[in-house]
């Protein structure tokens, strides 16, 4: 049975990469071209850095990576480390050095602690000629020969070897000096940070553009579908599980409704296709609390790193909705930008918010990129199970818009067709020409909902008679009057949102698409709005 990690990769055989490798052979073909160009060069090799938010699998790149370098002939007599994701016990270049060489010393044994109190001075030069050494038997040997050493987190090996001030500078230019000087040895760094400045963007600091940067792409809905079934068919292969038509058709329902909230994730995607991946055929509800539950040591950890002035700015984004200003934010806590500003920018560069440019305004608006993270922040800090999540109703608005059928739901509630008769006759009398008719009639099954006993029963009524009505693609005008009219009918939070969604659903087209109608809508709406007019084209 092929095992699937969450987090470390590196546990994974080369054969289940393989089959789940997705939406990554442009970056891998660009990636290979630079190292395969690394082979002759005269001077000093180009070193690489590869960026992207937490989740979005940069380890798996790299292993990814590291088994098609194995099987590219050019590099047949070559070799590519992948050094541990921790590097706890490296504080200085020459530690770097001795971690990598140990890897050929003694290649089946666990590397001896690099520990010494104070490092000897000639140990610098000790390591830089152990490393040159092996370098040249190798290409004494085999003239193609390069060595190629991934450093995940490179972030942290920095402020490792920066973290004594008395030999910062001294690590610095050492460090610079394994990357310009080595020839035939390349490093390949990652960073959960798209703004590198603090690694290589500083012109007065010694590592100043010393790497090619690649960033890694979010997944769109066609990656997520086309992993999910990799799943499905290796599922297939290592149990035998049958999925029936009907269950691929729901699981592929719920991935494309929920995975719109994912802020394109691959890590998200794992966990997403292990639940919908389960015999039964779960609720939306336990999926979204199942990600959660699975993701809860993750986000607690992300949480955790937040610095306290940092904390206090994320914590007030997601309370006072989100998409806003900079300065916008700031006013809201009693500060000015630039007192701010850095804490923002922690915020920004390790990738937990995204700004998003005003169309009419050279300003951006912020919003939290992981909205299952604000859910797990909503539910664990600030709401603690008073309200149904906004996620949880959107989504669900989602998957019955997807499966153009919401009237199912309603039948089995009530025993019978009415509803779904009703609803036609709302269509036929429209097109008969009897829009006052139509509105009677509508508004009567807003009363038969309002009398349902339970907010569940009405929020899960509202969403399938506004999807239905979307799917008829009944006028804009009598839509937007029905809506209008629920509102005034149902006055909870939770049918408020549903009924809101399908309004500004229609007010969007019916305002050309405009950019600023769905800027002015909360992050989790807009998604929505926007994944419906997408889909119903």
């Amino acid at each position: 049975m092929n095992y699937i990690a969450k987090f470390n990769p590196y546990t994974m055989d080369d054969e289940t990469i393989l089959s789940l490798a997705t939406g990554r052979k442009r970056l891998l073909f660009n990636v290979l071209d630079t190292l395969k160009s690394n082979i002759n060069k005269t001077s000093a090799s180009q070193h690489l850095l590869i960026r992207a938010p937490r989740g979005m699998g940069k380890s798996f790149f790299l292993k990814y990576l590291q088994i098609h370098f194995k099987r590219e002939a050019i590099f047949n007599n070559s070799d590519f480390l992948l050094l541990p994701e921790e590097q706890s016990n490296v504080h200085t270049p020459a530690d770097l050095i001795k971690l990598i060489l140990s890897n050929f010393s003694k290649p089946n044994m666990v590397s001896e602690p690099i520990i010494l109190w104070n490092e000897p001075k000639e140990e610098w030069e000790i390591e830089l000629r152990n490393l040159k050494n092996h370098i040249d038997k190798q290409r004494a040997i085999y003239k193609n020969y390069i060595l190629v050493v991934a450093i995940e987190n490179l972030n942290n090996f920095l402020k490792n070897i920066q973290s004594d001030k008395k030999q910062r500078k001294l690590n610095e230019s050492r460090f610079r000096y394994l990357l310009q000087n080595i020839k035939h040895f390349t490093i390949i760094g990652t960073s959960p940070s798209i703004n590198t400045g603090d690694i290589d963007g500083n012109y007065n600091k010694r590592l100043f553009h010393a790497f090619k940067r690649y960033t890694l792409k979010s997944w769109t809905e066609k990656d997520y579908i086309h992993y999910f079934e990799r799943r499905m068919k290796m599922a297939t292969k290592d149990k035998g599980t049958i999925f029936t038509p009907t269950q691929v058709r729901e699981m592929t329902t719920k991935l494309k409704a929920i995975g719109r909230y994912t802020g394109g994730s691959p890590r998200m995607a794992v966990v997403l296709s292990d639940l919908l991946l389960k015999n039964d055929i779960i609720t939306t509800s336990k999926i979204l609390f199942g990600l959660i539950d699975y993701l809860t040591p993750y986000y607690h950890d992300l949480i955790k790193k937040i610095p306290p002035k940092s904390k206090l700015l994320f914590d007030a984004l997601i309370r006072y909705g989100e998409k806003m200003t900079q300065s916008e934010l700031a006013a809201k806590i009693g500060a000015t930008q630039s007192q701010i500003s850095q804490a923002f920018m922690w915020l920004k560069d390790e990738g937990y918010i995204i700004g998003k440019k005003r169309s009419n305004k050279h300003v951006f608006l912020y919003q939290v990129s992981d909205r299952i993270l604000v859910l797990y922040y909503q539910h664990r800090e600030i709401f603690h199970n008073k309200n149904i999540p906004t996620i949880l109703l959107l989504s669900d608005f989602l998957v019955s818009f997807y499966q153009g059928s919401g009237g199912e739901i309603l039948q089995k509630q009530q025993g019978k067709d009415l509803f779904k008769e009703q609803e036609n006759e709302i269509l036929l009398m429209q097109k008969q020409g009897d829009t006052p008719k139509a509105f009677e009639t509508a508004n009567s099954l807003l009363r038969l909902l309002k009398n349902q006993t339970g907010t569940i029963q009405s929020v899960k009524g509202l969403t399938t008679f506004f999807t239905d009505l979307l799917n008829m693609k009944i006028s804009p005008a009598l839509f937007i009057d029905i809506a209008e009219e629920a509102l005034s009918i149902f006055d909870k939070q939770e049918e408020q949102i549903v009924i809101n969604a399908a309004l500004h659903t229609v007010e969007y087209i019916e305002s050309g698409k405009n950019p600023q109608f769905l800027e002015s809508l909360p992050p989790d709406e807009e998604i929505a709005v926007k994944a419906i007019v997408e889909e119903g084209e």
